[in-house]
């Protein structure tokens, strides 16, 4: 499984994704949100990860960013290119669809991936399955903090967010989080930079996990400059759940 986040409209950078690690259904993927706004593209790039996700449903996966929200991405260029290049319906089209997607996954129940981070309201996995959809995204809340949250290697529990919007955490954080619910790692994308807790949270714009013999996994951070930033071997399942 190939984890990919924040493509922001770059559908050219997509394309050469695909050709790196493979294009479906030769390879799975799970993308962690944020498809849209900034870049020039992203009308092609939604559509075409939208098309893979209807013609191979159980190979390619999508989660929500906190730009799959309209009162983002009517301020941070989706809207203006839905407008320019074709209407405002096409925008609201998308808008319901963005209302939709699925806010996190587990791999082999060991890995736990979502576009922004923690939250304190979160006690148990049953939360997040109990989210309705559609729905947009709230100001507070479970689901404001798994699109909004940042880890932070100064704090110890929670703080302030330097975004104005939902939470920082400590690595005390994550650590009774993955021991609570028996995980191995947290997988988010959401920041550029590429800091982690003791390998225990990695922030991505590419993380690859690929099968080896003996159900050997590699997981690989890759810069945007498409450089091998950080390599870790580790055996699971090839299995996925999203939520």
């Amino acid at each position: 499984v190939s984890f990919l986040g924040d493509i922001h409209g770059q559908y050219t950078d997509l394309l050469r994704l695909f050709e790196y690690g493979g294009f479906p259904p030769e390879a799975n993927y799970l993308f962690l949100g944020d498809y849209v706004d900034r870049g020039k593209q992203s009308l092609e790039t939604i559509c075409l990860l939208l098309a893979y996700k209807i013609k191979y449903p159980e190979n390619f996966f999508l989660l929500r960013g906190n730009h799959e929200c309209a009162s983002i991405n009517r301020i941070y260029g989706f809207y203006d290119e839905c407008k320019r290049r074709y209407n405002i319906k096409l925008w609201k089209t998308f808008t319901d669809c963005f209302n939709c997607l699925p806010i996190a996954a587990i791999i082999d129940e060991k890995i736990f991936c979502c576009h922004g981070g923690l939250s304190p309201d979160l006690q148990s996995m049953e939360q997040i399955r109990r989210i309705m959809r559609p729905t947009d995204v709230p100001d507070t809340g479970l689901l404001c903090d798994l699109l909004w949250s940042d880890p932070d290697k100064d704090v110890q529990g929670w703080g302030e967010n330097d975004r104005g919007v939902s939470f920082t955490f400590g690595a005390d954080v994550v650590s009774k989080f993955l021991n609570r619910h028996d995980l191995d790692l947290i997988c988010r994308a959401h920041q550029v930079n590429n800091s982690f807790f003791k390998t225990k949270w990695l922030k991505i714009s590419h993380l690859e996990l690929k099968q080896r013999l003996l159900n050997e996994f590699e997981i690989w951070l890759i810069s945007a400059r498409h450089l091998c930033l950080y390599r870790r071997r580790q055996k699971y399942e090839n299995t996925l759940e999203s939520r």
